[in-house]
C-alpha cells in the first residue's frame, strides 16, 4: 500500500504522486496500518482554524518543533481527518478525546 498524507484541508495525496512533499502541509499520514496525526507533546491535536501560523512553530522548552506527528488508532486518524475536511468542531473534540485516551 502507498502512503497516503492528509494536507491541512484534510485533502489525500498518495506519496508516488507527490512531486515536492516539502511544499504540503502535511498534517496526517497513513502507512501500511499504521495512522499518524500531527500534535503537540502535551497531546494537543493541531487545528489549522487556530493554530494556522504556528504550524512549524519551534518548542523552546523541548527543542524541535511544537508539532509532531505522533502515532495513533484508526479511529482517532478517522476523526481527525473528517474534522479536516468539514470544519466540524465536534469531529475535532472526539478526535482528542479518543487520542488522549489512548496516551494513558
Amino acid at each position: 500500500m502507498d502512503k497516503k498524507y492528509i494536507d491541512i484541508n484534510g485533502t489525500p495525496h498518495l506519496k508516488s504522486k507527490i512531486d515536492n512533499i516539502n511544499n504540503i502541509k502535511i498534517v496526517a499520514k497513513q502507512s501500511n496500518d499504521n495512522y499518524y496525526i500531527l500534535s503537540s507533546s502535551d497531546g494537543e491535536l493541531f487545528n489549522p482554524i487556530t493554530d494556522s501560523k504556528s504550524f512549524s512553530k519551534k518548542d523552546d522548552e523541548r527543542g524541535g518543533r511544537f508539532y509532531k506527528l505522533n502515532k495513533c488508532s484508526k479511529e482517532t486518524y478517522n476523526f481527525y481527518v473528517s474534522y479536516l475536511r468539514s470544519k466540524n468542531n465536534t469531529q475535532l473534540i472526539l478526535a482528542q478525546r479518543r487520542f488522549i485516551s489512548e496516551k494513558n
